[in-house]
Formats: C-alpha cells, structure tokens, sequence
C-alpha cells in the first residue's frame, strides 16, 4: 500500500507540472499569436488587442507565481518532515518553527498556488475573449 502512496504521490506531482507548464504555454502562445496575427496586418481593434496581450501577460505571470508558491510549499512540507523524523527519533529539532506551523505555511502556499493558478486561466479566458472582440 505504501508504493501504491509514493506511486499516486508522484503521478500528481506530474500532472501538476504538467498543468503549471500548459498555463505557461497557451499564454505565451497567445501572446505570439496575437502578435503575428498584428504583424502580419491583420484588422484588428487596437485596444481590444491591448487587452488581451495585458491578460496574456498577467497570466504568465500569474502562473510563474504559482509555480514559486508551489515550491514553497514543498520546502515547507521537507521541514515539517525533518522535524517529525528527528523528533520521532527521539531527539529535540533545533528549528526556529514547529512541525506545525510548517505544515500550516505549506497548506497555504498550496492554496495560494492554487488561486494563483485559477486567476491565470481566468486571465487567458479574459485575454482570448479581448482579442475574440478585436478581431470580429
């Protein structure tokens, strides 16, 4: 049951990368579209373009955040383990936080993530529906 954890632990941990890394793709893809679509002298409505390229770039920046909350999260979660194993050893951690309050700032840095990564997808749905108006 314990591989069967680790293996389910790990396939999540992949399609969240994977997730992470599609926001970061169809932003910046937008962004290139849309500027091939201006470059290539397409009509457009210029400050519906201006939109959708400022949506665009706050979802790539959105999701970037996502991915440093996520990383926080994880250093959180390795020092609530650390002070666990030592202390299930027996042995008093020498650390300026509790287990706890390392789990609680790694529970937040998730659900930080994962509000980060809901405002950038609002954001390219938001960025596509400005340049959908610019160009029709």
């Amino acid at each position: 049951m314990r591989s069967d954890a680790e293996q389910r632990l790990e396939f999540q941990h992949q399609y969240t990368l994977a997730g992470l890394k599609t926001l970061q793709l169809i932003n910046g893809g937008a962004i290139l579209a849309l500027l091939t679509y201006a470059g290539n002298g397409g009509t457009a409505d210029v400050s519906n373009f201006k939109v959708a390229f400022a949506l665009y770039a706050a979802g790539l920046v959105l999701v970037t955040l996502a991915y440093l909350a996520a990383y926080a999260s994880q250093g959180a979660y390795m020092s609530d383990s650390g002070i666990r194993a030592i202390e299930y050893d027996g042995m008093k951690a020498v650390s300026e936080k509790s287990a706890d309050e390392y789990e609680a700032i790694g529970n937040n840095s998730v659900k930080a993530s994962v509000g980060l990564v809901l405002a950038s997808l609002a954001s390219f749905i938001g960025g596509s529906y400005a340049a959908f108006l610019g160009i029709f």
